[in-house]
């Protein structure tokens, strides 16, 4: 496990006034720690074999003996250098993911476990779903959680709570209709995420119920009509409209109807 030190590294603290240094010491050459860059007063003794700041924390991750932890700016150990790899996800909730022996979990800023480490993803690739704008495929509709384990997936909120069982084959449909039709993961407007189990597709929303529409759907996707997004599925070579079928169910969407009860 490396943890780089280089000068982006460098750029990011020294904004906050911290500067990562080597050790001087011939024997240490390998060896970084962090002082403040205007008194030069220590905030981590050159021990360390890579440092990395996070100005949005405002936290070192450290490696040391091939295993990454997390120091705070005042030098205080919030998570013991004991993973593999160690990713913020969410900053505002204070929530990383972490990898231990090949699998993984998450766990808050001060080391609690909040989604034990045991599972072999968490997260969803939202390349495949360029026109749903999601940013963060760790967390979807502000508090779903996707966890895969023995290639299954289930969702959890961002407080470790079990939303669903791990029932799901896929999650978003990643099928293309056509040259003009791109990967659907999400609809956040209802607050629906797009999941697959026994090739079909359908939808659960963020209490984990999955009767919204059966799950007999062969594909969903967005396409681009007039330069218009549309919310399309097919079943037995038949085109409906995601939300007018929606629409039918509970309405036009509005500030105070989603999909949620």
């Amino acid at each position: 496990t490396k943890l780089e030190t280089d000068i982006n590294t460098n750029v990011k603290a020294l904004l906050d006034g911290i500067l990562i240094v080597k050790s001087e010491k011939e024997k240490d050459s390998s060896k970084y720690g962090a002082i403040y860059a205007e008194n030069g007063k220590t905030i981590l003794e050159t021990k360390y074999d890579g440092i990395k700041y996070m100005p949005s924390d405002s936290r070192f991750l450290i490696n040391t003996n091939k295993k990454i932890g997390m120091i705070s700016k005042e030098g205080k150990t919030l998570i013991a250098p004991e993973y593999d790899s160690i990713k913020s996800i969410d900053s505002e909730k204070d929530m990383y993911l972490v990898k231990q022996n090949n699998l993984f979990g998450i766990i808050s800023g001060t080391g609690k476990e909040i989604i034990h480490i045991e599972n072999e993803q968490i997260g969803i690739d939202t390349t495949d779903f360029e026109k749903n704008e999601i940013k963060n495929g760790y967390i979807l509709l502000g508090n779903l959680i996707p966890v895969m384990k023995n290639k299954k997936w289930a969702f959890y909120d961002t407080s470790g709570n079990s939303i669903s069982n791990f029932e799901f084959d896929s999650i978003g449909c990643t099928a293309k209709d056509s040259n003009n039709t791109y990967g659907l993961l999400a609809l956040t407007d209802y607050n629906l995420i797009v999941v697959q189990k026994d090739k079909k597709y359908s939808f659960i929303n963020k209490k984990g119920k999955t009767d919204i529409l059966p799950f007999s759907f062969d594909a969903m996707y967005i396409k681009i009509e007039n330069g218009e997004l549309k919310y399309c599925m097919k079943a037995n070579n038949k085109e409906y409209s995601i939300t007018k079928t929606l629409e039918n169910i509970i309405g036009k969407v509005d500030n105070n109807k989603t999909m949620e009860s």
